[in-house]
């Protein structure tokens, strides 16, 4: 597959590179048909007998026809280039999709058999069995689909294995005799797990080992879709259609660009253009529908086997040494930072609840223009702001209370005075102010 930058910058390198261009084969199929463009204008406004195509009175001056052939035929490479794009872009998701899931079980196997308490060198030997297994079993896969692309056989003797001789002669027989490799692989790798579960080397409890054989049920998976490509190519009653029309096109371009055209030059530039044009999305599409291969925009099958390669090898260099871990300086880091988070978030709490409880005495919280409280309080100290919020808090009180004995002060009856009412009537009624008072006949009107 090839890589290339898309920037600007190398957009003249882009065009003018050769490997894995279209545009020389495209330009080998326009070119004669834009030859064959000035000859036949050259015909039929200098030769004589050819007056069925002389300009203003041939048949072929409407374009309306050609306009609808031309538009027709493009429609339908582009489905057919889309159509094509699919293919290729699942073909690629299929393969890596293969490889992950093919490192994930290979991972997961040895990762769970650290804690086993069998001998370290029968260990060792686990391990590298598997490694050798997965390497072996995801290069017969490319090799599976690549021969059910090209048709060719013996294809997994360009793709890098790791040490295949490390097996021994009654594995390396049976493999290179049976003919269905990848199921083979398949059966021994799962028997390895369960076998393996019950001798203690994988000391692990079954439903984490269960992981291991959904990994490989997921890379099969893949493995089956990457075949379906291979074997079901594009339809081929669609890209026999789509052939003929293209032949029919480039038969009828030279005829109708000699007649519209005013001159040969300008004949053969728009007959190379329109045929150069269709080709050229057709054989991007010829290219891309079969994405496994040795084509240069195929899916590179060596470069996924090595790089699995380096994955595996890394799984047997650093199985047998010691786990990742903290320095004792960032672990002293991590507690202090600890600390100081959870005496902010308390300071944080302790300011939130202040505020909460001055909300039903009527006064609006402080606005905060700044960053947000829980930046402010770890960047800028928490003490002198709980200190604001209790002084704001105290404040509020006081206030609150003054205006709620202002208001009850309002809501209560005056105080009566009138000449018939008897001296403590005032104390009376301040006491009750709902008590209703009656004037008796005790009570004589005072001489003027």
């Amino acid at each position: 597959m090839i890589r290339y930058d898309s920037d600007l910058r190398h957009l003249i390198g882009n065009l003018a590179q050769l490997e894995g261009s279209v545009f020389a084969t495209a330009a080998a199929i326009a070119l004669p048909n834009a030859l064959m463009a000035a000859f036949l204008f050259w015909v039929f406004n200098e030769g004589d007998g050819f007056t069925f195509f002389t300009a203003g009175k041939g048949i072929l001056n409407v374009p309306a026809p050609w306009a609808a052939f031309t538009g027709s035929l493009g429609i339908v490479l582009v489905f057919r280039n889309g159509q094509a794009y699919s293919r290729w872009w699942e073909g690629i998701s299929a393969c890596n999709s293969m490889r992950c899931h093919m490192f994930d079980a290979a991972t997961m196997t040895i990762a769970l058999s650290k804690d086993s308490t069998r001998p370290d060198a029968e260990l060792r030997h686990f391990r590298h069995l598997i490694v050798r297994l997965f390497s072996v079993l995801h290069a017969v896969a490319v090799a599976d689909v690549e021969a059910a692309q090209t048709c060719e056989n013996g294809m997994i003797h360009r793709l890098p294995v790791i040490d295949l001789a490390g097996l021994d002669v009654e594995t390396l027989t049976a493999l290179v005799e049976c003919k269905c490799k990848v199921q083979l692989l398949l059966y021994w790798l799962q028997e390895i797990v369960v076998t393996s579960q019950s001798s203690g080397i994988l000391a692990s409890p079954p439903p984490m080992v269960s992981r291991v054989f959904a990994e490989i049920g997921s890379a099969v998976a893949s493995y089956n879709q990457a075949m379906k490509l291979a074997r079901n190519p594009f339809p081929f009653a669609y890209a026999q259609t789509v052939n003929a029309l293209l032949v029919f096109h480039w038969l009828l371009t030279p005829i109708l660009s000699s007649e519209m055209s005013g001159n040969a030059f300008w004949a053969a530039v728009f007959s190379f253009i329109q045929v150069f044009s269709l080709w050229a999305i057709n054989i991007v599409a010829m290219w891309i529908e079969a994405p496994f291969g040795f084509d240069p925009n195929d899916v590179n099958g060596a470069e996924l086997q090595e790089e699995i390669n380096s994955w595996l090898i890394m799984l047997l260099v650093t199985s047998g040494e010691r786990g990742p871990a903290l320095s004792d300086a960032a672990k002293a880091r991590i507690d202090a930072d600890a600390d100081d988070r959870r005496t902010s978030e308390t300071k944080l709490h302790t300011y939130n609840s202040l505020l909460d409880n001055t909300l039903h005495m009527g006064e609006e919280p402080p606005r905060r223009t700044g960053p947000p409280l829980e930046i402010e309080l770890r960047q800028h100290g928490t003490l002198r702001l709980v200190d604001d919020a209790l002084e704001f808090s105290r404040r509020s009180t006081a206030a609150g209370s003054a205006r709620e004995a202002t208001r009850r002060s309002a809501a209560a009856p005056q105080r009566p005075s009138h000449p018939l009412l008897p001296a403590n009537a005032a104390d009376s009624w301040e006491g009750a102010p709902t008590r209703s008072f009656h004037l008796g006949s005790s009570l004589t009107r005072p001489s003027p």
